[in-house]
């Protein structure tokens, strides 16, 4: 891409952050080996924004990159946008949580000190220590506060950090409330010179036994485990260097699962990730050295969590073949199990985006199950769980990306719970001589042969967003037609999911959308036919198809 000229303003910008006695030496060195390209995009005085999973930037210098004062600037903007909201309160306290990234911690004392110089409370985990996704979604709701803010960037590169807010009900605030925040934020030419005072009695502390308690809830929600009977069969774990990785085997072990096998070069916290050169367990290279130890240690099944462990991913090993288990497989499976399992004081729902399969659909109908569509993100699945609290039990909420709410006690992907209830399934099924794969072709003969997958294409380029446009703007212009083997009935521009829809014939689709956080062009295919072989062959031969109709 052809250069940006460097207007004054962003000459003046970078000049003054160059020479700025609060701008570190560190990001002093980084601004002085910039590009102008660089300049000129951190530089940018556009709102930040959130996307699917609020404020995700990488980290560094700059308006449009994430560092202590613009950590100032979101914490600042909360703060006023929750002093409005609530001012018939005479205490409004906030969670303050973390993972294990560079920086993250002190990020969390930046926050904390902000809340507290505005008369928020600022509630830290003790000793600030870093906390999985779905330990701070349940505390927001255990410790009745206002909010949490949650500094993550869960499986993105180490270069990145977020900035992710939960309100009330221990879901992540909505597009309007964000709205409402962002609105708030300082100009961004006066953060260098904003000084927050602490304020100490404004800062107090979590006790771990917090965690136990959560642990509690999350055994509590479970159908079929009985923590006394001893599960001996091995099971490896790796977290990724983040946030569950002492945590998980300890839970595990609580439900009686005796013999797990830790990923020990994986199961350090370490922002560097050093061990771990793909930290996101959808993919299934992620999976490497789990596997070795696997079959150095003969188990069958391995669990992974991404660093802030909402995320959850199963591997398990079928005809001395490893097969990885994708979101929406595993949303059938918790579904099918739960409804046949669990006895509901209320009726069952199901929460799914709209580019989650829909075999889910044909499930829920037997058993009399309300199937719920959201767009992708788990901010708005959380808020359904919230909604639906009083009046219906939920069966799970699951992306196809790999995360799952197995219960409502919380409000977020609870890599956890995900992991105790497959666990729960997969030892069921180990007494009949099974495993997911035979459980998933029993479901398939019973209600359809279905296969979903996402292919997920890296666009390069600064000008990431205007390429990933245009091509969601090509399938939306295409008319319905044979295409392959397939019928394209009708296209279409979904609002509700954000996506482009072309709908096929027999009940089949597939989906586009663009992510929010990520240079990437997503697309979704969700089709029935006769067997699993011809299905994923269908799919890769439409994947060749997109890769020339869209120059991917």
């Amino acid at each position: 891409m052809k250069g940006k000229i460097m207007t004054e303003n962003i000459k003046k910008y970078y000049n003054i952050w160059l020479n700025h006695p609060r701008v570190s030496a560190t990001m002093k060195n980084e601004l002085a080996n910039m590009s102008e390209d660089e300049i000129n995009d951190i530089f940018q005085t556009t709102p930040l924004k959130f996307g699917t999973a609020g404020v995700r930037l990488k980290m560094g210098p700059g308006f449009q990159r994430l560092n202590m004062f613009t950590y100032q600037m979101l914490t600042d903007a909360l703060s006023k946008y929750l002093l409005t909201k609530y001012d018939h309160l005479s205490n409004i306290s906030v969670i303050v949580g973390h993972d294990n990234r560079f920086n993250s911690s002190r990020y969390a004392l930046i926050c904390a000190r902000v809340l507290s110089s505005f008369g928020i409370k600022a509630i830290l985990f003790e000793n600030n220590e870093l906390m999985p996704t779905p330990i701070i979604s349940y505390t927001v709701l255990a410790y009745q506060a206002q909010a949490a803010i949650n500094i993550t960037a869960s499986h993105n590169p180490k270069i990145y950090n977020g900035f992710k807010i939960y309100g009330d009900n221990g879901a992540q605030i909505l597009d309007e409330e964000s709205e409402e925040i962002i609105n708030r934020l300082p100009a961004f030419t006066d953060i260098l010179d904003k000084v927050y005072q602490l304020n100490k009695s404004n800062i107090a502390y979590i006790s771990r036994d917090n965690i136990d308690d959560y642990f509690v809830a999350a055994k509590n929600a479970l159908i079929n485990t009985y923590p006394t009977v001893n599960k001996n069969f091995p099971v490896v774990f790796t977290g990724h260097h983040g946030t569950s990785v002492k945590k998980m085997p300890r839970f595990l072990k609580l439900l009686g699962y005796q013999n797990i096998i830790s990923v020990a070069e994986q199961n350090e916290y370490d922002s560097n990730f050093t061990n771990s050169e793909i930290v996101n367990p959808e993919d299934p290279a992620s999976f490497n050295l789990a596997i070795k130890y696997a079959n150095k240690n003969n188990a069958k099944i391995i669990i992974a969590n991404d660093p802030d462990a909402d995320r959850m991913a199963i591997a398990i090993k079928h005809d001395d073949e490893w097969k990885f288990l994708n979101g929406n497989e595993m949303g059938i499976i918790y579904t099918y199990y739960v409804l046949k399992n669990k006895k509901f004081k209320k009726q069952p729902y199901i929460v799914a985006s709209y580019v989650s399969n829909n075999l889910v659909d044909v499930i829920a109908k037997q058993y009399d199950a309300i199937v719920y569509r959201t767009p992708t993100g788990f901010k708005y699945m959380g808020n359904v769980v919230a909604s639906q609290i009083d009046s219906k039990e939920l069966v799970v909420a699951f992306e196809e990306s790999v995360g799952a709410l197995n219960s409502s006690i919380n409000r977020d992907k609870d890599g956890f719970q995900a992991g105790a209830l497959a666990l729960e399934i997969y030892n069921s099924l180990l007494k009949e001589n099974k495993d997911f794969v035979d459980y998933l072709d029993q479901i398939y003969q019973e209600y359809g042969y279905w296969q979903g997958k996402t292919s997920s294409f890296i666009v390069k380029g600064l000008d990431w967003k205007e390429k990933t446009d245009g091509m969601l703007d090509k399938v939306l212009k295409t008319e319905p037609q044979k295409i392959l083997n397939r019928t394209i009935t009708s296209v279409s521009f979904n609002h509700d999911g954000g996506c482009v829809d072309w709908l096929l014939e027999g009940n089949s689709w597939i989906r586009f959308r663009t992510s929010g956080t990520e240079p990437k062009f997503k697309i979704y295919y969700n089709l029935f036919g006769n067997n699993i072989q011809e299905l994923d062959t269908e799919i890769n031969t439409w994947n060749a198809w997109f890769k020339n109709y869209l120059n991917l």
